[in-house]
């Protein structure tokens, strides 16, 4: 069970807390949840190269190497996803449950906006976003033992020429 739990939040590390722009109001489509839900999906369902698609290029080189993947084969086929829940969350919304607070004169989503974007420029993607949208995410699968388990994260997707993408975090 813990080698598996490690992976999912692998996955969640891998994905979560980067991605921003300043000036998102939250105020999205569906879209940014059916890319979260899509990328899960592909994941438990061992669709590796769906799973990519739903990364930027950057990440792709970067955290898709032949080890990575044979590692990641072999854990998902001990997993089967159960259920994906999504709900696109509002920045005020979304540096609350990633634990920012106000520090030194700065508000929690000042905060929170300024760590995504060092996220962006660290990919060298932050010209090319055109929106982004933090996704609140739960997830429950059942383990290779047959026990129920589940995750719960906030993802951060971009939209780049018209694609919903994830941006791992370092």
């Amino acid at each position: 069970m813990g080698k598996n739990l490690a992976i999912v939040f692998l996955t969640f590390a891998m994905i979560t807390g980067a991605a921003a722009t300043a000036g998102c109001l939250g105020i999205l489509d569906t879209e940014p949840e059916a890319a979260v839900e899509d990328y899960f999906t592909a994941s438990f369902e061992g669709d590796y190269d769906a799973t990519t698609d739903k990364l930027i290029p950057q990440a792709q080189m970067q955290n898709w190497n032949e080890d990575r993947i044979f590692e990641w084969e072999q854990q998902r086929q001990q997993m089967e996803l159960i259920s994906i829940d999504t709900e696109e969350l509002t920045v005020e919304e979304a540096a609350e449950k990633l634990g920012y607070s106000a520090e030194r004169g700065y508000s929690a989503v000042y905060s929170y906006e300024f760590d995504l974007e060092q996220e962006f420029w660290y990919f060298n993607v932050y010209d090319h976003i055109d929106d982004w949208a933090p996704v609140e995410i739960s997830i429950i699968y059942e383990d290779e033992h047959g026990t129920e388990q589940s995750n719960d994260g906030v993802v951060h997707v971009v939209l780049i020429d018209g694609e919903w993408l994830f941006i791992p975090v370092r």
